[in-house]
């Protein structure tokens, strides 16, 4: 039993490198990921009658190849700007 647990300790560290060399894509799993399928784009960029502080806008999100559906599970931005402007 001893020498059984001690054989399966020493395949963790393999069964952990082949793993990790595995790519998956859970959207798509048999085709790569382009950059050229979908555009992303800020609009009607608007700051409020009375606000200093407050900038509102739109994200769209264009699907620019029409041969592939756009198959999208979640979406999170980060928006940078100049504090300037405020």
């Amino acid at each position: 039993m001893r020498k059984l647990l001690n054989n399966m300790l020493r395949m963790v560290p393999l069964l952990a490198l082949v793993l990790s060399f595995a790519q998956t894509n859970a959207q798509r799993p048999y085709a790569p990921s382009a950059e050229e399928d979908f555009l992303i784009t800020i609009q009607n960029v608007v700051q409020p009658v009375g606000t200093t502080n407050i900038l509102e806008f739109d994200i769209y999100v264009v699907d620019t190849d029409p041969s592939q559906d756009l198959q999208m599970a979640t979406f999170q931005a980060g928006v940078n700007f100049n504090l300037g402007i405020m």
